[in-house]
């Protein structure tokens, strides 16, 4: 598109305009409505999408971590007792917590898993890349070890990461504190979650949800297509209905002044006619009876009545 010299564009031109409006006059009422409710409802619905699959995103990661959280207490505990944990884990221990924390792990979004004891070192290593016993300067673990839930970026420079190897690119270390059934503080569990497998997750089940949403809109949308054309052929019956009953009154109107045209030239024949004969009456008796009663009047003088005769011949000149 060419711009002007002082930097604003030229109107859009009336062809292009015309050339449009000339298309949407083209569709019926169902492609028109089918149309709008298109370009409606589709950015709507995207912009709708994006935002609850943040906010659904972000809450369903809370909530996963929480229920994580509640779980693995569920399994660490019982395996733990309810001593705090100080020294070394016996053995039995280490063998039956790396058991069942392995058995937990499958399939899930977990990486990594290590238990502190209640003075800061680290007692237990999923993976067996730390060494034990080893006291590491981790603040999470004494904010953990106060009663504290501390999330974190993995820090691979981090002394208690160094021996760990590809664990991931999005990986968050959660210190929980670990609490007995009678809230003593047993010590600190920390969990290392994948976040690219749960955004992964969580993102299939966003994936699913939509498809659903898309499914329900575009069955809304065919049956209200269905409602519309019904409506439309509807309309378009009843349109036609009018138009007939226009033209029939159209037509009887026509009728009607032609036959009041009618009507005003026959009173308009029957005055003419009637006047004729009138003058042709007028005309006939000044020209026929009045001329032969002027012509007796003239004559009657000269008439000899008999006697018995003058009497009727009074009444007849009284006439």
């Amino acid at each position: 598109m060419t711009v002007d010299v002082d930097g604003t564009r030229p109107e859009i031109p009336r062809r292009t305009l015309s050339v449009a409006m000339r298309g949407w006059r083209s569709l019926g009422l169902t492609a028109q409505f089918m149309l709008l409710v298109f370009l409606i409802l589709v950015p709507a619905f995207i912009i709708s999408e994006r935002m609850e699959r943040f906010i659904a995103k972000r809450q369903l990661l809370e909530s996963s971590l929480a229920v994580e959280e509640v779980v693995l207490r569920s399994e660490v505990l019982p395996i733990m007792g309810s001593l705090p944990l100080r020294g070394a884990l016996p053995e039995a221990t280490a063998i039956a917590l790396d058991n069942a924390i392995h058995i937990w792990m499958r399939n899930r979004h977990i990486v990594k898993l290590k238990i502190w004891s209640v003075e800061g070192r680290l007692l237990f290593d999923s993976l067996h890349a730390s060494p034990l016993g080893a006291p590491f300067d981790e603040a999470a673990v004494a904010r953990a070890l106060a009663g504290e839930t501390v999330t974190v970026e993995l820090d691979p420079d981090s002394a208690e990461n160094l021996n760990d190897v590809d664990l991931g690119t999005a990986i968050r270390e959660v210190y929980m504190p670990l609490r007995a059934l009678d809230g003593t503080m047993l010590g600190v569990v920390e969990v290392y979650y994948d976040f690219d497998q749960l955004v992964a997750r969580l993102d299939a089940l966003m994936n699913t949800l939509d498809l659903v949403r898309i499914a329900v809109l575009s069955a809304g949308m065919l049956l209200l297509a269905i409602l519309v054309r019904f409506a439309h052929r509807r309309l378009i019956l009843q349109d036609g209905q009018l138009r007939a009953s226009l033209q029939e009154s159209e037509r009887l109107f026509a009728e009607k002044a032609r036959l009041l045209d009618e009507s005003e030239e026959l009173r308009r024949g029957a005055s003419e006619a009637s006047e004729t004969l009138l003058n042709q009456i007028g005309t006939e008796l000044h020209d026929g009876p009045v001329q032969l009663l002027s012509l007796a009047a003239l004559y009657r003088g000269k008439i000899q009545v008999a006697e018995e005769d003058e009497i009727r011949v009074r009444k007849a000149q009284d006439l």
